[in-house]
């Protein structure tokens, strides 16, 4: 997602948008499905549903997105704001390895009680 994402910040003619499209459309089809996985295999049998309900906060993005996004094109460049929207996702790649690990700790935890 990331690769399209920088992509769009140099769209020149229609190839490069199409490209960017391509990898930003690829990127997502590998994320969406992977955090539903998650999601399942972090909750526990009996707190499931209630997992899976706090997983849809991540779609206040969508709320927020377009209103942010607006602002930015409105009052920089639409290159800068692809740059800032490219590094806030590469740095989700630290979040997601920090709750990894502490999900492989847990997991080893009781595994061994």
């Amino acid at each position: 997602m990331v690769a399209g994402l920088i992509g769009f910040s140099f769209i020149n003619g229609w190839m490069t948008a199409i490209l960017a499209m391509g990898l930003l459309t690829i990127g997502e089809i590998l994320i969406f499905p992977a955090n539903s996985m998650m999601v399942d295999n972090l909750a526990p049998e009996h707190l499931r549903g209630t997992y899976f309900g706090a997983s849809q906060f991540r779609k206040i993005g969508n709320f927020l997105g377009p209103i942010i996004g607006g602002y930015f094109l409105g009052h920089i460049s639409g290159q800068f704001m692809f740059w800032i929207i490219s590094i806030v996702s590469l740095s989700s790649i630290i979040f997601f390895t920090a709750g990894h690990r502490t999900f492989l700790k847990t997991t080893t935890i009781e595994a061994e009680s």
